[in-house]
């Protein structure tokens, strides 16, 4: 019962937040120079974005943490 006393079902939708999601143990980063990604990101770049674009993961990880060691701090 409601809190009228009439009967029936009260829904309630929960908000999902990011920190709301799991957490992700540590041994499933990678680490790529000074980054540490997400084993997923990591695979997701190297099966996917990298494939067959003449990039490797690895420079296309290098190029990553050069343009965050040179822009990172003003943004």
């Amino acid at each position: 019962m409601d809190s009228a006393g009439r009967g029936g079902v009260v829904f309630r939708l929960k908000e999902t937040a990011m920190f709301d999601a799991p957490k992700t143990p540590a041994d499933a980063y990678v680490r790529h120079g000074s980054l540490k990604v997400a084993a997923e990101l990591d695979t997701f770049v190297r099966d996917q974005a990298a494939a067959d674009t003449g990039v490797s993961a690895a420079a296309f990880w290098d190029g990553v943490e050069g343009l965050l060691a040179r822009f990172g701090r003003r943004n």
